[in-house]
């Protein structure tokens, strides 16, 4: 999910990911598919009801533990204005800042299953902190910045 915030000289990113809560929802209710299927060909339904609330409150508990741990939310910001790219990973508490003139190359590519968008910096050095499920997201990024470019450019 991708939120835009404009101000005067700058704009904002904003990326939150929601990754780890999804994977554990899959596997609960993947498991419990299974042994509900186990258990309607043995006759015996409480073994899918154990199952289910056992993993039920396991996987609450494992939320509340990401929660507090500050992993269940991932949070990208990119702040950029006429002359500057700053991406700030919450999580990792990394800042990361590059000049838009050092930019060479802004290219999408899909690794593993995950957009990435990647920056190719002068010094041969390719970012790839920005990512999401959807290109569109990236797309929109990229156009961003082209835009702060031409802006600074223009100065």
């Amino acid at each position: 999910m991708i939120s835009i915030r404009n101000n005067k000289n700058e704009i904002l990113i904003i990326q939150n990911f929601t990754r780890e809560l999804l994977r554990l929802l899959s596997y609960t209710i993947g498991g419990y598919s299974i042994f509900n299927l186990i258990s309607m060909l043995r006759m015996d339904i409480n073994f899918s009801y154990k199952f289910f609330s056992l993993f039920l409150i396991v996987g609450f508990l494992q939320t509340i533990k990401l929660y507090y741990n500050g992993k269940l939310i991932n949070k990208i910001y990119t702040t950029i204005n006429d002359r500057e790219i700053v991406i700030e990973i919450k999580q990792k508490k990394e800042k990361k800042i590059y000049l838009l003139k050092d930019i060479k190359e802004i290219n999408i590519k899909k690794i593993d299953n995950i957009f990435r968008l990647e920056l190719q910096v002068e010094e041969n050095i390719i970012d790839r902190t920005i990512y999401s499920l959807y290109s569109s997201e990236l797309r929109l990024i990229r156009k961003l910045i082209f835009e702060c470019r031409s802006k600074g450019e223009k100065l």
